[in-house]
């Protein structure tokens, strides 16, 4: 598995994807809700699978000694990896601007927001997972048409990013909660962390083997 995802990572990402992946750090722009900055690394995708097809990705990928569901894999992992790199990228940043910036701002130009925490990370990887299991099986139900999918996908992703906004944004006190680093809020931010973390794993490797399932059925 490791050839494969090295084999995506050179043949497959493109400078596009790696420009929307590190858009991540738009994290930092003062009094911009926090997890709108990870829309941009769905959207990544846009731009790689597409260029697979038009690189011939699959036809090259099937003549390989590989199992059609390794293909499968194998773009599962380059999805992984985006998804897991777009994090990374964004915790400098967000750490400057919670010790730099958030403190010269006046109140008065602050609003509720789900803040930087444990549980904002926690639930980026819990929508990761639930992009890769929507996108990937669908994808892979037809390997040569991608808009589809990928708008559909990219769409409710946004969607269920702004219907959190709007929670945190009416009900402060949840704000208040999840960026409490002390007692019982600490551990919550943990747990949740934690639960998207599995989430993040188990979401994303259910769907690998759908897809595989799916291009299973396909003549390459």
């Amino acid at each position: 598995m490791k050839k494969l995802l090295f084999k995506e990572l050179r043949l497959c990402l493109t400078p596009q994807a790696i420009v929307f992946c590190c858009l991540s750090s738009l994290i930092i722009i003062p009094s911009w809700p926090s997890i709108v900055a990870f829309v941009y690394t769905f959207m990544a995708f846009i731009v790689i699978f597409p260029m697979a097809i038009a690189n011939h990705d699959m036809e090259y990928t099937a003549i390989l000694p590989v199992r059609k569901k390794d293909i499968v894999k194998g773009k599962a992992l380059l999805a992984m990896s985006i998804e897991i790199i777009s994090i990374l990228i964004s915790i400098p940043f967000a750490l400057i601007k919670v010790f730099f910036i958030n403190g010269s701002i006046p109140a008065t130009d602050t609003y509720s927001d789900l803040g930087i925490n444990l549980v904002l990370y926690g639930i980026v990887l819990a929508l990761s997972g639930l992009f890769n299991l929507i996108f990937i099986p669908w994808y892979y139900k037809n390997p040569y048409k991608t808009a589809k999918p990928q708008i559909f996908t990219t769409f409710l992703i946004m969607v269920v990013m702004i219907s959190i906004v709007i929670i945190f944004v009416s009900i402060p006190e949840a704000t208040t909660f999840v960026n409490t680093f002390s007692g019982i809020a600490l551990i919550v931010q943990f747990i949740s962390l934690f639960a998207g973390l599995l989430l993040f794993l188990g979401l994303s490797a259910l769907a690998a083997y759908l897809g595989g399932k799916r291009l299973e059925k396909i003549d390459l």
